[in-house]
């Protein structure tokens, strides 16, 4: 992965002061690999797209989609450009993401004893994953070749009659958008692809899977503005720990 990165939610002060106390969806585009070149930030060539949908209170959509070629229409109906060919088993094996509600493997096992994490059969949610070079995540979401996911749908839910604690309210999708220590957002892994040996990171030949994160940040165009006014609260929430 190349690095470099350009932090792009460095706003003014007046962003700070009006951004919302919670948000209801917002999209992300998967941008850097391990085994494939970085893609630039903005552009309309991307690996794939998370997008985040507060249902209602305690109620959180993840949607995770990895792109084909020659492209495919994001959630905001843009097309963007791909270079993955899918394959026969073409899909997603792993998706990991990090949340504000959740710091160590306690507070992951609080958090699943309050909440229903619904994934597809043959998956399943466990504490902690490492994404290759591209981050250590908190909720670890995995399955198997024969199962592959595209798209990959999570839901998270309370259980019936749970009594949801404040310190784990899911009020907003910024709840689950956080930046691990390596500098990334969310991680998947793909499999079943081939691509032109110009997107082959040097050292690599001809890579069938590989691990996609999304850079700080790349959010889709439509979210923009509120994915930048949201990560300030974030950030300044994961200061008061």
């Amino acid at each position: 992965m190349r690095h470099g990165l350009t932090v792009l939610f460095a706003l003014s002060t007046a962003f700070s002061l009006a951004a919302p106390a919670r948000a209801a969806d917002v999209g992300y585009y998967f941008n850097l690999a391990d085994q494939l070149v970085d893609l630039p930030y903005p552009g309309t060539e991307f690996y794939g797209e998370v997008d985040l949908t507060l249902l209602a209170l305690n109620n959180l959509l993840i949607e995770v989609n990895a792109y084909t070629s020659p492209g495919e229409t994001d959630y905001q109906g843009n097309f963007i450009t791909s270079p993955l060919v899918a394959g026969p088993n073409f899909g997603i094996q792993t998706f990991g993401v990090n949340s504000e509600l959740v710091a160590d493997e306690a507070q992951f096992d609080a958090f699943v004893a309050l909440y229903d994490i619904v994934l597809p059969d043959n998956w399943t949610c466990s504490w902690g994953g490492v994404a290759g070079e591209l981050g250590k995540f908190e909720l670890w979401d995995t399955g198997t070749g024969g199962f592959r996911q595209d798209p990959l749908i999570v839901e998270i839910v309370p259980k019936p009659g749970a009594v949801i604690p404040a310190e784990f309210e899911i009020d907003s999708v910024f709840d689950f958008v956080e930046l691990c220590p390596q500098g990334t957002y969310f991680a998947m892994h793909a499999a079943g692809f081939t691509t032109d040996p110009s997107y082959w990171e040097t050292g690599y030949l001809n890579p069938v899977s590989a691990w996609f994160a999304v850079g700080p940040a790349a959010p889709e165009p439509g979210t923009v503005l509120i994915a930048l006014m949201g990560l300030i609260p974030v950030v300044l929430r994961r200061k008061r720990r």
